[in-house]
């Protein structure tokens, strides 16, 4: 169903098995939808103008994501994926803006305080009492203050660039597909065997993220190597 854009108003409104799914046909929707926006205005080299089509497209989003609509194609998972999709172009358009070097300092500076801020806030009263949801707070604010900040000072950016982090990154996408179905595996197991583990347990937590990142690694050179050598980049 998630493949056929039909994760809502058809048969139910709930996701998948692998609720992660959602997002990979509503990629390839992105996908189609930023070619025809692209096409329409680069050809023309109409640059200032494409601007306000990512922001049109990002607004878009966002009112489908709070009307709540449950139809096909117009429903909240393609107004989440309209938001962060879109919300990537204008914040890379930010970041091609030709500012002065102290604007450049002064924009990462607040995106950054802006991050450590709302940690420390969330931390102490709720994040969804600070921030709200996160469906919504994290591709509008949160990650475009990561990404601009690690873009404008280059200090925070070699905290960022670690070879942890980086590792962690080139197999974000599985980790982000799969974390869902084990966490499953982990809940059926333990009602089967009785094992009645808690899922607060840090030793809980650090098994399954080791085995999420384990796997994850795993598929990468199964599937994403062999693409990748096939297609030549």
């Amino acid at each position: 169903m998630n493949v056929l854009l039909l994760h809502a108003g058809v048969f139910e409104t709930n996701l998948s098995f692998n609720g992660p799914s959602w997002f990979i046909s509503v990629l390839m929707f992105l996908y189609v939808s930023f070619f025809f926006v692209v096409d329409k205005y680069i050809e023309k080299k109409r640059h200032f103008e494409i601007e306000f089509a990512y922001l049109f497209m990002f607004i878009l989003g966002g009112a489908l994501y709070m009307t709540g609509w449950q139809y096909p194609i117009f429903n909240q998972v393609i107004g989440r994926g309209l938001i962060s999709f879109y919300g990537g172009c204008v914040t890379a358009k930010i970041c091609e803006k030709d500012f002065s070097q102290k604007s450049k300092y002064t924009i990462g500076c607040l995106c950054l305080l802006f991050i450590v801020f709302s940690y420390i806030f969330s931390r102490l009263f709720g994040y969804e009492k600070v921030l709200g949801n996160i469906s919504m707070i994290a591709p509008v604010a949160i990650m475009p203050c990561i990404i601009l900040s690690c873009y404008h000072l280059s200090f925070f950016w070699k905290i960022i660039g670690n070879r942890v982090f980086v590792f962690l990154g080139n197999i974000s996408m599985y980790i982000y597909l799969i974390h869902h179905p084990v966490e499953y595996l982990l809940m059926c197991l333990n009602e089967k065997f009785e094992r009645g583990f808690s899922y607060k347990s840090r030793l809980v937590f650090s098994f399954f993220f080791l085995f999420v990142v384990v796997v994850s690694y795993i598929l990468k050179l199964i599937f994403s190597r062999p693409s990748i050598r096939r297609i030549g980049v």
